[in-house]
């Protein structure tokens, strides 16, 4: 530092200074405390960033603009004051910082994307009438490349918009901002009670609330964000009113502790990750109207005994029901014609039946599920490529009719597997796809036999 520096604790920057560099004290641990002076119009990028030990500085009025992250880890400073000429709160110019609360001036026109991200101790805010933009996630919750993200502000339990604030309000003392031409809630915390009047909830707009147990959703809600609810461990029930068309991708992912879910009766797609890591999800009723199930929407729910898959699904994406180990029984749906990769590895099931229709299956899209002992596929398939790999209880596998193709074997460390039955009149075939140790385990069905299955 050959402009700054650090005498028993106090920083010192010299008069005449307009700019306060980037990265200027980054790290600087011995810093408790500095006097900014009056010639100072910027503060740059990171430049008190790591400074875990700062408990006061003062900014004088003549600072116009503060970098991002320039308070960034700043652990210990419980209180800021802030210029009146600044115009942007920029990206993550607090994560992490000690702040109990802050009050923003009146010629802040910008609060930008992660701004107050964990701040940990941050109990209370006021949004000013002049406030034109908001960022996304602003109390925290999505990863940046420049910090992992520390979650929200767990103890924030009064949020105020001032009344005379044009693009946002807090109505009805909701203790959330809402972005009042649309009626979206865009951020809530652990005290929030949503209006009556709000439309939808924005994306992420409670990720990471870990402390909230359960929240009513009033029926005029129509879409709810991705991420909405994501990783609200303390969630244990939550019931998705009628009205609501949409829901984003993982809106309720990483709940550990929900077990009872209500969906909407009308849904017409579960969107991807929507459910994954809800480790405590039981049972779950998909309406008869979804047509379509996103990749991973229910991965990791490892205690998921029982989910039905409506008529209309013609494809399981990948990842769907990776690690579903509690999952005894699953009936697929007669129409469905794809099951893509990862599908169902780890699943709990002791058997299954591919319907007729389904031509393609994935890489790997059964692997490892410890519980299975038979399968039968009814169709004709385009590929096997490893499906079945690591499944070691496996002992019995029917095919109702050809595989044109496999990539690599599909029943690889299937040690438990004694039979392999086939249509009458393909056993040459199945030779020809299948490794040599296992051309043993092929057994061809009677023709009346495969008949009769097929009839089923």
């Amino acid at each position: 530092m050959a402009k700054y520096e650090i005498k028993d604790g106090i920083g010192i920057i010299p008069e005449g200074t307009t700019v306060i560099e980037e990265n200027a004290f980054k790290g600087a641990k011995e810093l408790t405390s500095i006097i900014i002076p009056n010639s100072v119009t910027k503060i740059g990028d990171s430049a008190f960033h790591f400074c875990e030990n700062l408990t006061s500085i003062t900014i004088p009025e003549s600072v116009i603009q503060i970098d991002e992250y320039a308070f960034c880890m700043c652990e210990n400073l419980a209180h800021i004051d802030l210029p009146h000429g600044l115009k942007t709160i920029k990206k993550g110019t607090f994560w992490g910082a000690g702040i109990t609360d802050i009050e923003i001036p009146d010629s802040v026109l910008i609060i930008e994307q992660n701004a107050f991200d964990g701040c940990k101790e941050l109990t209370s805010i006021v949004i000013p009438a002049s406030i034109t933009v908001i960022g996304e996630n602003i109390f925290g919750g999505v990863m940046d490349s420049r910090q992992s993200s520390f979650g929200p502000c767990p103890k924030l339990k009064n949020i105020v918009v001032d009344k005379g604030n044009k693009m946002f309000d807090s109505r009805d003392n909701s203790n959330a901002i809402i972005e009042s031409a649309t009626d979206t809630l865009l951020f809530g915390c652990q005290t929030t009670v949503i209006p009556d009047t709000v439309k939808a909830i924005g994306p992420y707009a409670f990720d990471i609330c870990a402390t909230i147990t359960a929240i009513h959703i009033p029926s005029g809600v129509n879409s709810i964000g991705k991420g909405a609810f994501r990783a609200c461990s303390g969630l244990e029930s939550v019931e998705v009113p009628d009205n609501v068309a949409t829901i984003g991708a993982g809106a309720f992912a990483f709940c550990e502790n929900l077990k009872n879910v209500k969906l909407p009766s009308e849904l017409g797609e579960i969107p991807a990750s929507l459910f994954v890591g809800c480790k405590s999800l039981t049972i779950l009723s998909i309406p008869e109207t979804v047509t379509a199930i996103g990749p991973t929407a229910f991965a990791e729910c490892r205690n998921l005994t029982s989910l039905n898959i409506p008529e209309q699904v013609t494809k399981i994406e990948a990842g769907t029901f990776r690690n579903c180990t509690s999952m005894k029984e699953l009936t697929l749906p007669e129409g469905l014609k794809q099951i893509n990769k990862e599908a169902f590895w780890n699943a709990g099931f002791e058997s299954i039946d591919i319907p007729k229709k389904t031509t393609a299956i994935g890489l790997y899209a059964f692997k490892s599920c410890e519980q299975l002992k038979t399968v039968t596929i009814k169709g004709t398939i385009k590929q096997l490529d490893s499906t079945f790999q690591s499944c070691h209880a496996l002992e019995t596998v029917k095919f109702d009719a050809a595989v044109k193709a496999v990539k690599s074997a599909p029943f690889n460390y299937c040690e438990s597997l004694k039979t392999i039955n086939v249509p009458a009149g393909t056993t040459d075939q199945f030779k020809k796809l299948l490794p040599a140790n296992q051309h043993s385990l092929i057994v061809e069905l009677p023709a009346e036999k495969i008949a009769a299955s097929k009839r089923k």
